[in-house]
């Protein structure tokens, strides 16, 4: 809402507190040890929060200030290289 109502101040400000409360919390896409959790209600949410804030600090970045994304980095490193995602074929002859 901040940046459609063009606050990019306040939501510059927003975006630092939400990344300094992620990092506190130590919010991952996934977990440092153990099996990743069931998909859930609540795991999606968090999954969601944490690509949007990616999306976010991007944003920021290309549109709005310029200032470089710094404040995602663990996160979109980990979204990047460390999860890992496939693709399920249904057939042989589905071309993937």
């Amino acid at each position: 809402m901040t940046l459609h109502s063009r606050w990019l101040e306040f939501a510059r400000i927003c975006l630092t507190r939400t990344c300094i409360a992620l990092n506190a919390a130590g919010l991952r896409f996934i977990p440092t040890d153990g099996r990743p959790p069931a998909l859930t209600e609540d795991v999606r949410e968090q999954v969601v929060v944490l690509s949007q804030l990616i999306y976010l600090e991007s944003y920021m970045f290309l549109v709005v200030d310029g200032i470089e994304p710094k404040m995602t980095i663990r996160i979109e490193k980990e979204f990047r290289h460390d999860l890992q995602a496939s693709v399920c074929s249904l057939g042989s002859d589905v071309a993937v």
